[in-house]
This record gives C-alpha cells, sequence and structure tokens, in this order.
C-alpha cells in the first residue's frame, strides 16, 4: 500500500513543483490512500495534469489512476481528484464510469486539457482517455470522455476503437 501511496504522492509532487515557479518543493504529500480490502496492487497509472486555460486561478491539479476496487469489482472506474493549492491537498472530484459498454475503465488513464478549439471541442475542455475492459479482460475498447466544466462531469465517450484479445 505504501508503493502505491508513494507513487500516487510522487506523481503529484513533480506536477506541483514543475507547476509554479514560487513554491517550494514539497514531498510526502498523499493524495489518495487506498483502502486495504482494494484488490492488489490496488492503484497504478497515476497522471495529473495543471489546468491553464480560461484563466484558472491557484494552479488546479488534477490527478487520476487506475483503481483495484475489492474483491475485483465488476464496475472500476477513473477517479478525478483536485488540489487547489498546488498539491499540498487533495480531494475528490468527480468518478469516470464506464458509459459506453459497461465493462469497467481500467488500464493506463491519461488526463489533457485542449489549449485550443478543435471541431466541436472547445479550448480548456478537459479530455480522459482510457482502456474499458471487461472482467474476463477478453476485449479491450479505448473510451475519450470529455469534460465541459473542467473535470467535474464527463460526457459518453465520444470516440472508440475496439479490438478483441485472442489467446495464442
Amino acid at each position: 500500500m505504501r508503493w502505491t501511496s508513494a507513487l500516487l504522492s510522487l506523481a503529484a509532487s513533480a506536477t506541483a513543483w514543475a507547476a509554479s515557479s514560487k513554491s517550494a518543493t514539497f514531498a510526502n504529500v498523499t493524495v489518495f490512500d487506498p483502502p486495504s480490502n482494494y484488490t492488489i496492487p490496488r492503484t497504478l497509472y497515476a497522471r495529473t495534469l495543471l489546468l491553464n486555460q480560461d484563466h484558472e486561478k491557484n494552479n488546479v491539479l488534477l490527478a487520476t489512476w487506475e483503481n483495484y476496487l475489492p474483491n475485483n469489482d465488476s464496475d472500476p472506474y477513473f477517479p478525478i481528484y483536485q488540489s487547489f493549492d498546488g498539491g499540498h491537498s487533495w480531494s475528490e472530484r468527480s468518478r469516470v464510469y464506464d458509459q459506453a459498454n459497461g465493462w469497467g475503465l481500467r488500464y493506463q488513464p491519461f488526463l489533457y486539457e485542449l489549449a485550443q478549439p478543435i471541431g466541436q471541442f472547445c479550448a480548456g475542455d478537459i479530455l480522459l482517455a482510457g482502456n474499458s475492459i471487461p472482467n474476463d479482460l477478453s476485449q479491450t475498447q479505448i473510451d475519450l470522455y470529455v469534460s465541459k466544466d473542467k473535470g467535474y462531469v464527463s460526457t459518453v465517450p465520444l470516440f472508440c476503437t475496439d479490438s478483441s484479445l485472442t489467446q495464442g
């Protein structure tokens, strides 16, 4: 559990340090401490994002990761956590659930903020990409969720790719 918390702490600390030259370097901040009943490895693939469009104040940071819920829960999600003080403290902002097929979101989530408008997307929209995979790991689909409100609510996936996994 300490390794997982350290991983999330490291990602948050590194981003916070880079985010502001006014901030002093700091360490040992826990973003999320998974309960002991989470399935090992509990959390993986932490990612952070410094919001900077539309004149965001206070160096708002977002973080997400891969959750391994208790008993291999069949509806895993990507949490979105927030920090308003450069990464010194964190709280849950939202949760993104698999809205495409109900398998559950697993593996390598990634957050991105659009710097300029692209098609139907606006500068400042937050994108969350990740894999939707059923419990038996037989298929995978990369889903892209869009948030128009800085990560508080995410829409149904707009773009998806799928692939059937075969053993061989």
